[in-house]
Formats: structure tokens, sequence, C-alpha cells
């Protein structure tokens, strides 16, 4: 449905813009929190995937 394809979508640039400022900045962990993800384990997944997909 179109929500969770949206939810998606979000979720994938939050974990591909982390990941570019995480190598910007010369960082190796990257740390999520707030009322975003807090409680949604599809958004955390996502945004899990897309840090390791990106990190490759």
């Amino acid at each position: 449905d179109m929500a969770k394809s949206l939810l998606h979508m979000i979720s994938n640039d939050i974990g591909q813009l982390a990941c570019l400022y995480a190598k910007l900045h010369n960082l190796t962990r990257v740390y999520f929190g707030g009322f975003f993800i807090r409680g949604h384990p599809v958004t955390m997944h996502t945004i899990t995937y897309s840090i390791n997909f990106f990190t490759k």
C-alpha cells in the first residue's frame, strides 16, 4: 500500500543520508533516537538495512 511504500522510501533516504554524513565525518557508528523510530520496528529495520547496504 502507498503509506507503507512512503515509509520505506523515507526510511531508506534517512539511512543513506546518515551513511553519507558518517563517511564525511569519519564516524564508525550512527545512533538514532526519537519519536520517528521509537516503537516502529519496520522503520528501524529499514534504516538498519539501508545503512548496511550503503556501507558495503
